[in-house]
Formats: C-alpha cells, sequence, structure tokens
C-alpha cells in the first residue's frame, strides 16, 4: 500500500484550529467581560444612588437638631422668665417648670417637626446637578415618624428610597451637656457648672502677624493706642504684665497669654470679650464685660475688684481675694477657694472643687453653691431659693446661724462644731426648705435645727425609710426615690448630683435611630 507523504497545507489547517479556538474563548472572555462591566456600573451606581439617600437623612437630620436646638433655647427662655416670688413653694416653682419642659416635649417641639417634614415633601436638593434627594412621604404614630427619603442619579435614572425611622429622645438623652449654658444665673433649680469650658492654645500660631499691620489675630509685647482701632481684636499677648492699659482693650475679642499675666491698672472690658492665661491671672479693676470669660490655668487673684455681675470666672488654680466679694448673675469655677467674705451671691452659680473654710455670707438668693470636699460655714444670714451642695461633710461652726427660705442644703454629713456648754449652731428652716443628708448623723441633731412651714430634715434610708413625709416629724428617714425627688439630686452612685437634665444637646446627637433599605 502507498503512504501519500506530502504534508503541504497541514500548518495552515493547525493554524485555522488554533484561531478558532482562541477566537472562540475571546469572544467568551469579552462577553463576560462586559456583562462584568455592566455589574459593577450597576453595583456602582446603587452604591451612589443610596449614598445620596443617605445624605438626605443626614441632612433632613441636621435641620431637624438645629430646629430643636433653636427651640431648646427658647424653652431655656421660658423657664428663666419664672419669678421664684410668684410661687409659694418649692414645689409649686418644680411643677411650672414641669409643665413647660413637658409643653415643649409633647406639644411644640413635634409640630416643628411635622412642619419640617411636610414642606420638604418632593422637593428635591440636587448635588452637583447630578443626583438628588428629597422626602417622598412620612407618616407619623405614637411619637414616632417614618420617612421615605428618596434618591436618584440623573444620568442612570437610578433611585433608592430609604424608609427612616426617627423619634424624639427622651429628655436624658436630648439635654447632655448643662443647663442653661447659654445664660447667667437663672432659676434655682438649675445644675452646677461641672464641666469646664475647652481651654485653647494661648501660644501664637505660627505665621501671626504683629499688631502694627492691624490685622486679627496678631501678636504684640506691649499695649499701644492703635490696637483700638483694630475690630474684633484677637490678641496674643507675649508680655507678663499691663500697665497703663488705657483704651487699648476696649475693641478686646480675646486675649491669649501663654505666661502668667498681671493686669494692674483699670481698663474697659468688651461684652463678651474672652480672656486665656496659661498661668496665674492677676487683674485690678475693670468695666463693662458683660458675658466676658476669665480663664487661668494657675491662680485668679483680684485684691482690688470687689463686684462681679455678668461675668464667667474659671480658675483651674486657687480664686483669691482679700476683697468682700459681691456676685451677681455669674458662673465661678475654682478648685480651691480663698477669700475673705461673701457679702451677697445673686442668681450665680459656685462650683469649687476644695474649700476649707466659707467665711461668713450675708446673703445667697436664687443661686447654687456646690463644693467638692468637707467644709465649715461661718454662717448664712439669708438663704432664697437657692442650693448648696457639699460632698462631703458640712460643719456649721458656734454662735453662727443659717437661714433658709424656700431653699435646700444638701451634704454626705453634718457636724456642728461647739466651744461652750451652749450649743448655738442653729440652721432655720422656713417655707418647704429642706436639709438633706446621705448619711445618718452619728449624734442628735434635732436641738440644731428650728424647722417651721412644711420644711424637713431628710435622711437617706433606701432600707428602713419612709415613703411619706407628712406624718408630722420634722426630722425623717425616707427611701431614696422621695429623697431624690425633695432635694432635686441623683444619689444612684452615692455621689450628689443635680437631677434636673441638661440642657444643651450633644453634637453626637443622631435623631433617626433607624434605616431601613
Amino acid at each position: 500500500m502507498k503512504f501519500i507523504k506530502n504534508e503541504n497545507g497541514y500548518l495552515l489547517v493547525l493554524t485555522l484550529i488554533v484561531l478558532t479556538v482562541i477566537s472562540i474563548f475571546l469572544l467568551s472572555f469579552l462577553q463576560i467581560s462586559a456583562s462584568h462591566n455592566k455589574q459593577i456600573e450597576q453595583t456602582s451606581d446603587t452604591y451612589e444612588v443610596t449614598s445620596v439617600a443617605e445624605m438626605g437623612v443626614e441632612y433632613f437630620d441636621a435641620i431637624i437638631y438645629r430646629e430643636i436646638e433653636i427651640l431648646i433655647i427658647k424653652m431655656i427662655d421660658d423657664i428663666d422668665q419664672l419669678n421664684t416670688n410668684n410661687y409659694n413653694n418649692q414645689e409649686e416653682y418644680n411643677l411650672a417648670v414641669k409643665n413647660i419642659k413637658n409643653n415643649y416635649m409633647k406639644n411644640i417641639i413635634p409640630q416643628k417637626i411635622n412642619e419640617i417634614f411636610s414642606s420638604h415633601i418632593g422637593k428635591s436638593f440636587d448635588i452637583a446637578s447630578i443626583s438628588s434627594f428629597h422626602i417622598e412621604d412620612y407618616t407619623y404614630k405614637n411619637e414616632v415618624w417614618e420617612v421615605i427619603i428618596l434618591g436618584e442619579l440623573f444620568e442612570s435614572n437610578k433611585t433608592k428610597r430609604l424608609k427612616s425611622i426617627f423619634e424624639i429622645p427622651n429628655e436624658e438623652i436630648l439635654f447632655s451637656i448643662l443647663y442653661n449654658e447659654n445664660t447667667n444665673g437663672g432659676s434655682p433649680n438649675e445644675p452646677i457648672i461641672s464641666i469646664l469650658p475647652q481651654f485653647p492654645n494661648t501660644k501664637p500660631p505660627i505665621g501671626t502677624v504683629d499688631c502694627t499691620k492691624l490685622f486679627s489675630p496678631c501678636q504684640s509685647n506691649s499695649l499701644n493706642d492703635y490696637l483700638r482701632t483694630i475690630t474684633n481684636l484677637e490678641l496674643y499677648y507675649t508680655n507678663n504684665s499691663m500697665t497703663n492699659i488705657n483704651q487699648s482693650l476696649e475693641t478686646l475679642k480675646k486675649l491669649y497669654v501663654d505666661n502668667n499675666l498681671n493686669i494692674s491698672s483699670s481698663f474697659a472690658l468688651k461684652p463678651l470679650s474672652e480672656i486665656y492665661v496659661n498661668g496665674s491671672l492677676e487683674i485690678g479693676g475693670y468695666s463693662g464685660g458683660e458675658g466676658a470669660i476669665f480663664y487661668s490655668k494657675g491662680d485668679f487673684i483680684t485684691n482690688s475688684k470687689s463686684d462681679f455681675s455678668n461675668i464667667n470666672i474659671y480658675t483651674e488654680d486657687s480664686f483669691k481675694s482679700t476683697q468682700n466679694l459681691n456676685i451677681k448673675e455669674s458662673k465661678i469655677y475654682a478648685n480651691n477657694w480663698n477669700v475673705h467674705k461673701i457679702n451677697h451671691i445673686e442668681n450665680s452659680h459656685i462650683e469649687i472643687k476644695n474649700v476649707q473654710d466659707f467665711q461668713k455670707i450675708d446673703s445667697i438668693k436664687d443661686s447654687n453653691l456646690t463644693v467638692h470636699s468637707n467644709t465649715n460655714f461661718w454662717g448664712i444670714d439669708s438663704m432664697t431659693a437657692s442650693k448648696i451642695i457639699v460632698n462631703g461633710i458640712a460643719s456649721f461652726n458656734d454662735k453662727h446661724s443659717i437661714n433658709l427660705n424656700n431653699s435646700i442644703i444638701i451634704s454626705k454629713n453634718i457636724k456642728f462644731n461647739t466651744t461652750g456648754d451652749n450649743n448655738n449652731n442653729v440652721i432655720r428652716l422656713q417655707r418647704n426648705s429642706y436639709y438633706c443628708l446621705l448619711d445618718k448623723p452619728t449624734t442628735d441633731i434635732s436641738k440644731n435645727f428650728q424647722i417651721n412651714d412644711h420644711s424637713k430634715v431628710l435622711i437617706l434610708d433606701d432600707i428602713n425609710g419612709s415613703n411619706n413625709i407628712n406624718n408630722g416629724d420634722s426630722i425623717i428617714s425616707v427611701k431614696k426615690e422621695i429623697f431624690n425627688e425633695k432635694c432635686e439630686i441623683s444619689t444612684d452612685d452615692n455621689t450628689i448630683k443635680p437631677a434636673t437634665p441638661d440642657l444643651k444637646m450633644n453634637d453626637d446627637l443622631v435623631f433617626f435611630t433607624d434605616v431601613i433599605y
């Protein structure tokens, strides 16, 4: 048999077969790749339109936050307008405050939220002309809103609906920093300061110009009259003393000093000015400065100024004065206290971490005084619609009386210091006043009190205490719930805290509690 040995054209056939197989694989790959790219594009559009809808949730959350904060400030103003003289006792005043809060929480705030949602139905918010979001619909039931927010991509006509669940937090969550942060003074029901404002960097930032350039902020080591030509002056002062101030600081907005500062001469201060000293601050007399802030890392010293009105003083060391002080519509926070005497405190908050002695105080009215240590009191002639909190033992000294009128003193325990056989320590409780004790006294204290007009001494005893304070006794052991209510505090962790919820909103607060995709 004869075989054909001519192989001409074999390579051509093989090449065609290989090319055919490669083409099949290539076409399949391109088809798969195109499908995959389409899926990626669709997924990308889905992510993008979902982000647009989520942006709508964040936007309306921010709007509601702003509107509620405005209403909270209005509520604070309404509470501050209450005149304690119009109420017969603390309970009537507390009821009036409660009614105002309930009206805002149950009526005014929900009505405002409804107005926001209804006014934005169908109203689109364009984002860079490529997408938008709007409220499609909402329902309200049982103090909860269900809001449908629609996100849309213009080019792909892709849309995404998110159902957002919105509800108003309770008071404890909603009001989370400090009651009446925006005002000075106020009702006797306000809690203590407790949280200091943030202390800024007092060193001049790199590139801060000299004040001779007449720019603000600026830095200088001396004071000259040209400073008053700089509107809203923010001054980094690099010296440690100020003399012959004249009118140099009359346009001052903020003063930063990175060491000790002694202001020896009197000066006029612009309202709402802020002075920050990274050391001790000693001042002479000043005028004006309504709502101003003095904040020193070291001692705050004033030996020529006696009247403080509508001012905020914070010192992380000692408040020192040889003057007889009058404090009105002000806030003072200090780690330590070394003051000769206080004549009058009115519509003010004072909080001190450590103080050994409070020399005789002539009067306290519509104010809070809080001390976080054992403290000696040398008499209070008149205490009206006010509260004193002592997170320690309150000691009262021989022949010095304390007179309360519609007021509260709270301490962990109480001690009467006597020097002779006749005990003249007397605390007079009148017009629904309370003295509240976290711990049971180890001695008989009944002889040290004169109790009238529905006033009481309340001793915390959550095991054997009574739920009734109207049994005719003037000194009563009561359970925690009654104790906290009448003394207007919280004692859950055996420390004394204000019971009134804070009324400045938390910056991290989110109102939309759930988003359903």
